[in-house]
């Protein structure tokens, strides 16, 4: 439980922060402020909204935003189509694909359908990430059988709620982070990099280790990074957390905590 005199105290620190921020980085301000205009609303979101900013998520885990970034370009023609996630299916069609072993080797899957051989040999595109987007495609339209925003139920979940409620509908591939890295976009949660959660360390409101290794961590930053949004932005909105979640982030990629005050002690950390 965090103190109250402690909270405000760190919020202080923050507000200055996102002062200096502002002035020294306006590029990168007006960037967070477009993020958070891009937030997806999930109160509100039918399926169509969500699906552009949920396929690609499986495609980041463990490797170069880059090499993502490439691989997203590459195929994004076939599922960006109207309506497609309706018709990705694990066992028929034209993205289907099987396990057969265990882990992420090739050998560990067999891909069936014709554009999910496009995909994985010509794109080059890992058959176990391919086989978490249809994971997802296939929650996501269940989701949505007669519902007109289909994750509106999440909201009222905490953070661990969530995470755990979408890994056990989308299934396979679907670590905490990269379900985090989905929250992200939805504006329900942060993406406690290393550089967000040194800067929640330096105003006193975390003390454990800058790389975060569990969904409890995870959950425990999230948390207070929606009560600094609330008190730094005056309410705690889809837009305002995400605006916030990059914020707190480039404040510590930035490495502004040195001139908020001369007064105030720096943290160092190792990475």
């Amino acid at each position: 439980m965090i103190d109250e005199l402690q909270f405000e105290s760190a919020l202080s620190r923050l507000k200055l922060l996102y002062t200096l921020f502002q002035e020294r980085h306006p590029a990168i301000a007006k960037e967070a402020i477009d993020l958070a205009a891009k937030a997806v609303d999930p109160n509100t979101a039918p399926a169509s909204v969500i699906w552009p900013v949920l396929w690609d998520k499986p495609l980041y885990a463990n490797t170069r935003t880059d090499i993502a970034g490439a691989k997203i370009s590459a195929i994004k023609d076939f599922l960006s189509e109207t309506n497609v996630w309706r018709e990705m299916r694990k066992d028929s069609g034209l993205f289907a694909i099987e396990r057969i072993g265990k882990g992420t080797r090739v050998s560990s899957f067999n891909v069936i359908g014709p554009v999910a051989k496009e995909i994985v040999q010509k794109h080059r595109v890992a058959p176990h990430r391919l086989i978490a987007i249809l994971g997802a495609a296939e929650a996501l339209t269940a989701r949505e059988n007669g519902a007109s925003a289909p994750l509106s139920d999440l909201a009222a979940k905490s953070t661990e709620e969530i995470v755990i409620t979408l890994q056990s509908e989308f299934g396979f591939g679907w670590g905490w982070i990269t379900t985090l890295h989905f929250l992200t976009d939805l504006g329900l949660s942060c993406k406690p990099d290393i550089w967000l959660t040194r800067t929640v360390a330096y105003l006193g409101l975390y003390s454990g280790a800058d790389r975060i290794t569990s969904l409890r961590a995870a959950t425990a930053i999230n948390e207070v990074t929606k009560r600094l949004t609330e008190g730094l932005k005056g309410s705690l909105t889809a837009a305002h957390l995400r605006e916030v979640d990059k914020v707190l982030m480039e404040i510590g990629k930035q490495q502004l905590f040195s001139l908020s005050s001369p007064d105030t002690p720096v943290r160092s950390f190792s990475c």
